[in-house]
């Protein structure tokens, strides 16, 4: 079977088949039902730079297989030599004197070597490659859905806080409605200057809280800029968070089959296959090597003569090589090997345990925070009944202006809180597609 029949490149050539869209799982990210974070995100896939130099590193690592593959083929070269000595002084060969010697010289031959790999070393040299490249196949793969997943967090985080200034800025109104209650109280006498300076301070307070709003939401458009690759750093288009429609779906638990897709676990994988490779290919090279080379051309002393059956020049052999004595380098290089091979299973190991370790911990998060969630918008109702129960109080002349202003901020306050939560939730469900590799929590169970 031939190199490109083999196992491994029907792999690659699966994995070269995979667009970024497939790498990503577009169908997870259409399940926010949201055609603007689906466009952004493919847009990203299309434009952003880390993934482009992620792209060439691939290529670059194929190319080295290829480099690896080349050794296992036998070397083919032409190396010519044309030589004229001039008129000069005698020649003396024993003795026969040449009197002033000339002599040129045409060496017209092809050369031809190959390392018989009767051990098999560089067969498994290039194999070693093979599960470097897949290696980087699987940082490409991390980095892609690392960044897609920022990408998408930063978004969502940007809606809210779109959402946030819209609240602050209604908390600020509602602030001064109280300032202006009050001052009409101290001018009736019923209210003294401390309650003026109090509401004054909150009014501060608010004004400061929505620059440091408006601050975030900069840097958060510059940051989604930079992931989108656009220079104009325009607006960056998203959803209003009144249009989101999107309630996550929490498994109880995730299988530990799910997480055999992550990246980390895949790449540690070819890693500790890579390194036993690497440890074989150290012990065969204690063993001889066999080289078959030969010549093959013409080597004529007349130009006239170049090409004639007395110019033809043919050889061939075979030399072994052993080394005897090298100061134990191979036996030091074995042992590196060994090493690094020990050094990787306890990698393994640990992947595994970080695996399960964020695993877990975004679904908890997911779970706890979507519990919040609806806590604090059962809260919200309650508040939301509170403001038209005051409301009425006012019609009955039981409660004051100020009563009402104050319900309202509290219900604001409530919604920050709802906006918060319902963000974060979204952002918990986000954090789980990234630590199960890019794909859905139900899949696979």
């Amino acid at each position: 079977m031939s190199f490109y029949q083999c196992g491994f490149c029907k792999t690659q050539k699966n994995i070269n088949n995979q667009t970024s869209i497939d790498i990503i799982n577009i169908e997870f990210w259409k399940n926010f039902n949201d055609e603007i974070l689906v466009n952004s995100i493919i847009k990203v896939c299309e434009n952003n730079n880390d993934l482009k130099i992620s792209e060439n590193k691939i290529k670059e690592a194929e190319n080295i297989v290829k480099i690896a593959l080349s050794n296992e083929l036998p070397n083919l070269a032409f190396d010519g030599y044309i030589n004229r000595t001039f008129s000069s002084s005698d020649e003396h060969k024993g003795e026969l004197i040449i009197p002033d010697y000339k002599q040129s010289r045409f060496l017209l031959p092809l050369t031809m070597n190959y390392e018989l790999d009767i051990w098999g070393q560089n067969r498994l040299k290039t194999k070693s490659k093979q599960k470097e490249l897949l290696m980087h196949n699987e940082d490409k793969r991390a980095l892609y859905i690392s960044i897609v997943s920022s990408f998408a967090i930063n978004y969502y985080n940007l809606v809210k806080i779109d959402k946030l200034i819209d609240i602050q800025k209604k908390l600020l109104e509602n602030q001064k409605q109280i300032l202006i209650s009050y001052k009409v109280k101290q001018n009736l006498g019923t209210a003294v200057e401390n309650d003026i300076i109090h509401e004054e301070k909150k009014l501060n307070i608010l004004n400061y809280e929505l620059n440091d709003l408006k601050e975030k939401k900069d840097i958060l458009q510059n940051q989604l800029c930079v992931y989108l690759s656009d220079r104009s750093f325009d607006k960056v288009e998203r959803i209003d968070f009144n249009n989101i429609n999107f309630t996550p779906k929490i498994p109880q638990e995730i299988k530990l089959s799910q997480l055999e897709t992550r990246p980390d676990y895949k790449k540690i994988q070819y890693k500790l296959e890579k390194t036993g490779l690497d440890v074989k290919i150290a012990k065969r090279d204690f063993l001889p090597k066999f080289t078959i080379f030969g010549t093959l051309g013409f080597n004529a002393y007349q130009f006239s003569n170049i090409i004639s059956s007395h110019s033809k020049m043919f050889n061939a052999g075979v030399a072994p090589y052993l080394d005897i004595f090298d100061g134990t380098k191979k036996f030091q290089i074995l042992k590196i090997y060994k090493y690094r091979y020990d050094n990787v299973i306890n990698e393994y190991e640990k992947t595994i345990l970080t695996s399960i370790q964020e695993t877990n911990d975004a679904l908890y998060n997911l779970k706890l925070t979507s519990a919040n969630f609806q806590l604090v918008k059962n809260y919200y109702d309650l508040d939301f009944k509170d403001l038209n129960l005051v409301a009425k109080k006012i019609n009955y002349g039981v409660a004051t202006n100020i009563d009402l202003f104050r319900k309202k901020e509290e219900l604001l306050l409530s919604e920050k809180q709802k906006v918060n939560l319902k963000i974060d939730e979204i952002i918990s469900f986000i954090n789980i597609y990234k630590a199960l590799g890019g794909i859905e929590p139900y899949e696979n169970i």
